[in-house]
């Protein structure tokens, strides 16, 4: 048996939501290193990513290695994260185009990273319909 919410997921879960007054959009990407630990990967990685704010629409780029926790919600298996803050949904396209942001992925992390998440997000949920 599907219970009602059961069907109003599956109904949601079709279509994306729609965003009615579009906010700051978090990028958010999450790597694993092919040599888990290696410093000097991390830090080029680090440095590379830096020159992401150059991007036009890119407000801010905040880079790191991992933050190691003991507490079980935690995931600390990752090496190196950054989250970039894009003026509005709008400019996603021409970031993931641009060269600057092609020449980072394609000849630094691609060639470093084994694993790599990305989590995009409006920051006003408000406004997600």
């Amino acid at each position: 048996m599907i219970f009602p919410a059961a069907l109003m997921c599956m109904a949601g879960c079709a279509s994306a939501p729609k965003i009615e007054e579009p906010g700051p959009v978090q990028h958010v990407i999450v790597c694993w290193l092919k040599e888990q630990g290696n410093i000097e990967a991390r830090e080029y990685i680090i440095q590379a990513c830096k020159t992401l704010e150059r991007i036009p629409g890119v407000l801010a780029v905040s880079v790191g290695g991992v933050l190691p926790s003991q507490r079980s919600m935690v995931d600390s298996s990752f090496d190196v994260a950054l989250v970039i803050t894009l003026s509005d949904i709008d400019i996603l396209p021409t970031y993931i185009t641009h060269p600057v942001h092609q020449r980072v992925l394609n000849e630094v992390v691609k060639p470093l990273a084994e694993k790599v998440l990305v989590y995009d997000f409006v920051e006003n949920h408000a406004s997600i319909r």
